[in-house]
């Protein structure tokens, strides 16, 4: 699946069939490790250790979407079920933009459009399994002051409530709608 978002960017949902889908989620995540090494919750040792199939397992378990600019992959991220609470979350996972494209609105098309596929999800459960509200959140290391304010910019809050015992990071929410 494809969508076009400016004649420079254009994001992509990748398939852990396709091959070149495969190399451009290790490449990314391998990237984003190297440039951001506090920020995510393995290390560049850990995935370097992957096999072929835990690669794979990893892009079938979470699909993950990819910004292009000018054809070159910049940016990813996915969502999921949250695994610490209930049904009505979705976890914002592996969301890194290459530093060149940092401010200057890529990570803003690529949240946006995560967060449509988060709302697109949530209503869905909200209609076969009749959750009342539905939202998704994330977590950022402390002290990663940018990051919380551009997460603020697009709507999330801190809360601690959902925050699991001995858990370091802060978590940030935002509640979706339909």
């Amino acid at each position: 699946m494809t969508k076009d978002i400016d004649p420079s960017y254009r994001i992509a949902l990748l398939d852990a069939e396709n091959s070149d889908d495969l190399q451009t989620f290790k490449s990314l995540k391998i990237n984003s490790l190297i440039d951001s090494p506090g920020a995510f919750h393995e290390s560049l040792d850990e995935v370097m250790m992957y096999t072929e199939e835990e690669w794979k397992a990893a892009l079938v378990e979470y699909p993950t979407s990819v910004l292009y600019s000018n054809g070159e992959p910049i940016g990813m991220g996915k969502f999921f079920p949250d695994p610490f609470d209930d049904i009505r979350w979705y976890r914002l996972g592996s969301f890194w933009v290459h530093p060149d494209h940092r401010g200057k609105g890529a990570a803003d098309i690529l949240l946006a459009d995560i967060i449509g596929q988060s709302v697109e999800a949530g209503i869905k459960r909200y209609e076969t399994e009749g959750i009342e509200s539905f939202g998704i959140l994330l977590s950022i290391a402390r002290g990663n002051d940018r990051a919380g304010a551009f997460y603020s910019k697009h709507g999330f809050v801190a809360d601690e409530s959902l925050r699991p015992p001995d858990f370091p990071w802060i978590v940030m929410v935002r509640p979706l709608s339909k």
